[in-house]
């Protein structure tokens, strides 16, 4: 069993090696979202007015600062950077969550792996071995914190 689990172990590590080599491949980014969307202009004359889902189309980037929106208007000659440099942000964003998760599977592994070369120790010599339910008994009482007694402050 503890093979299968150093295998798991080591398949995801050489994942998270990945996923730290594709972050680091990121080198600009912008903690943004950029998108495309169409404004009526307002003139009643105006071919926007006239057809149904028109409008002047306009590149905008948006974030958040301590809470608040943030929406600003993208320059044309700036919109392929922008855009790249958005998707960069989702991208990093995304690998951070796989990375999160990966390392949360390697510590249940590591658990799992530590649970049993504990139980193979405990086979060497039956005095080591536990039942699993005094085991768990015996695991609630020591996480348990003794209660202090408060003492009476002898300077007054």
């Amino acid at each position: 069993m503890s093979s299968r689990i150093l295998k798991k172990i080591e398949s995801r590590e050489l994942l998270r090696q990945k996923i730290v080599s594709d972050l680091f491949e990121i080198k600009e980014m912008i903690n943004g979202y950029f998108h495309y969307l169409k404004v009526r202009c307002g003139d009643q004359y105006c071919w926007c007015m006239k057809t149904e889902g028109g409008g002047h189309p306009h590149q905008r980037i948006q974030w958040k600062i301590n809470g608040k929106k943030i929406t600003r208007a993208v320059p044309k000659e700036d919109i392929e950077l922008i855009s790249k440099l958005s998707d960069n942000f989702r991208k990093f964003k995304s690998l951070r969550q796989e990375l999160g998760k990966l390392e949360k599977e390697v510590r249940k592994s590591l658990d799992d792996y530590e649970m049993s070369l504990i139980k193979k120790a405990q086979k060497l010599r039956p005095y080591l071995m536990i039942e699993e339910g005094v085991t768990a008994e015996i695991s609630e009482k020591t996480s348990e914190k003794p209660k202090r007694k408060k003492m009476k402050n002898s300077r007054n």
